[in-house]
């Protein structure tokens, strides 16, 4: 989709209702009859005054016939002022109405964009859409509907006026003014590939800055800050320098259009001088065509500074237009959710699975094929590299399957509704996601915002750790949850599961970043936690895998095994260094 069609589309779903063009047009052409007839009836009431005055009377009747016209454009003219007013009223509360919405569908379209789950596509970037790309829209949109359509009517209505008036002076300024803006047309398009190359090196330089700055910590301690500096330093520069191209372009509309202006004067001067003498056109009618030339002026040298904000928001629609080509719907937590309901019970079945990224050179997961009974417990082991994570994503709806399918319940995983599915299954990774909110929120994330987050706290352990906070439930944890210890994030996480109550569990290393002692109390209550829920977990600390009712063994990708603990045991010695010791005693029992 090309930049202008993009910024059309974003135009007609977020800002042009039919109630605002309606609206907005009925304004329009209140505003724009001031600026047609003021000069009009200025020109009947000084060729009045030169008529009575050359014929020697006038008086007090050409006097009240003047004061009448004078009437009329005071009328007018409070019009327009009443029409203005409540014109940009409309439209500032239309376009940040738009704005907001735009940016709250982008924000849930760029959470489910697979280029960001993937982290193809850079935080940094995602938030330059964010910010600076809806910003540019709502920059561009309150020129657009505040002056363009007014400017495009009172473009056209002058130039009718003025062939009216005289149609070869008219037909003469309109081919004039036709001649300038193909020209400025021509001009402007140098710019529409910079302001492109502009925002993609704005994305590239937020993301360079946001990585940067989350990891200062790390930079400093391998003293990297003077290296990453320079690396920064070359982005601006680079940054600096397409700006720096675009700037010499766009530098040529505004004066090319001050120019036209000033041109248009002269052609009517010189032309209305001509015609004036030799044709006789009368002295009131050179003056209208001077005032209809001066109420040009204005929406022309608006064009000239309006051409790079439209070039600019362009370039964004285009960029935004990436993302936001199906808006997400909005859910409400807590409400029923649309399309079927997914699966209650939990049994999950892995048919021929495989899957490989768009870019990748082999495929990261092939051949998966085991069924899981509902509640059961499950561990995914195998050695760094071999896809677990991957698995994991697969079920989370993070990734689709290449190849095969997964079943739920005998329903194919595909067919679910990710809004329903992912409030089925619950995740817990190894490095807990915290929000810079009070504990309350950060339990009931994902979750009903009206929930009891005490219980949830008080049967995952945590209610005395967070009764011993400063403000209790309502402290607020710092960003990624920096002021909390590794043991009570795990806690947090384990309640925000509960409060969520999900019929599926997937753990992904819960207590690796836990020392021996903080990893002794977690566990039971993990164990409680799946209990008659169907779990999987990927976990090298041994005691989080004891009581797998079934093991599924991965090696590069591929699964080497799946049976129950004493199985493996029994048929994989060099992989024995990944189970837990209870394992060779069920074997022994086999």
């Amino acid at each position: 989709m090309s930049g202008s069609s993009g910024l059309a589309a974003l135009l007609r779903r977020y800002f042009l209702s039919r109630r605002i063009v309606l609206v907005s047009a009925l304004l329009i052409t209140v505003i724009a009859s001031a600026d047609l007839f003021c000069p009009f009836l200025a020109m009947h009431a000084l060729n009045r005054l030169i008529d009575w005055h050359g014929a020697g009377g006038g008086g007090a009747l050409a006097y009240r016939a003047v004061a009448g016209f004078a009437l009329g454009i005071l009328v007018l003219a409070a019009g327009q002022f009443g029409a203005r007013y409540v014109m940009a009223r409309l439209h500032n509360a239309t376009i940040h109405r738009g704005c907001a919405r735009l940016r709250t569908e982008l924000y849930a379209a760029l959470q489910q964009d697979r280029a960001v789950v993937a982290q193809d596509r850079r935080v940094g970037d995602a938030l330059s859409r964010l910010v600076h790309d809806v910003q540019a829209m709502q920059d561009a949109v309150l020129e657009i509907l505040g002056a363009a359509p007014y400017d495009l009517t009172r473009i056209v209505g002058v130039l009718t006026m003025m062939v009216v008036l005289n149609r070869v002076f008219g037909l003469t300024i309109v081919s004039f003014l036709v001649l300038a803006g193909v020209a400025a047309v021509l001009v402007a398009r140098l710019g529409w590939q910079g302001e492109r190359r502009t925002l993609d090196q704005l994305g590239n330089l937020n993301a360079q800055f946001q990585e940067s700055l989350s990891a200062g910590k790390m930079l400093q301690a391998m003293n990297a800050v003077p290296g990453e500096t320079m690396a920064i330093g070359h982005a601006v520069a680079g940054y600096a320098e397409v700006q720096g191209r675009l700037a010499r372009v766009q530098s040529l509309v505004g004066p090319f259009f001050g120019f036209t202006e000033y041109a248009g004067l002269v052609l009517v001067l010189a032309l209305g001088g001509w015609l004036t003498v030799h044709d006789g056109l009368s002295v009131g009618a050179l003056v209208a065509f001077l005032a209809y030339m001066q109420i040009l002026s204005e929406p022309l040298t608006r064009v000239g500074s309006m051409l790079p904000s439209l070039q600019r928001s362009s370039a964004a629609a285009r960029r935004l237009e990436q993302v936001l080509r199906d808006p997400a719907p909005l859910a409400v937590p807590g409400a029923a959710l649309p399309g079927p309901a997914a699966p209650a019970c939990g049994a999950i079945a892995f048919r021929d699975v495989a899957f490989s990224y768009p870019h990748g050179a082999q495929a990261v997961l092939a051949g998966l094929t085991f069924q899981v009974e509902a509640g059961a417990r499950v561990a995914v082991i195998g050695r760094n590299g071999a896809g677990k994570s991957t698995l994991f994503d697969l079920l989370l709806k993070l990734q689709e399957p290449s190849h095969g399918s997964i079943l739920i319940d005998g329903q194919d995983l595909a067919a679910i509704p990710t809004a329903a599915w992912r409030v089925t299954v619950g995740t817990m990774p190894q490095e807990v996601t915290l929000l810079n909110r009070s504990v309350t929120d950060n339990i009931r994330l994902g979750g009903d915002p009206a929930g009891d987050a005490v219980l949830a706290a008080r049967q995952a352990g945590l209610e005395e750790m967070v009764l011993a906070m400063p403000r209790q439930f309502d402290t607020v944890i710092g960003e990624r949850g920096i002021l909390l210890s590794g043991g009570f994030r795990q806690r947090l996480a384990i309640a925000r599961l509960l409060m969520r109550n999900p019929r599926i569990l997937l753990f992904d290393e819960p207590t690796a970043a836990l020392d021996a002692e903080a990893e002794s109390s977690l566990v039971p209550v993990i164990d409680a936690l799946c209990r008659g829920r169907t779990t999987f977990i990927i976990s090298h600390r041994l005691p989080l895998l004891e009581q797998a009712d079934l093991v599924v063994l991965l090696e590069q990708g591929r699964m080497r095994d799946c049976g129950t603990p004493g199985e493996i045991w029994q048929a994989h010695a060099s992989a024995r260094d990944l189970f837990p010791p209870s394992w060779s005693r069920e074997a022994a029992c086999i």
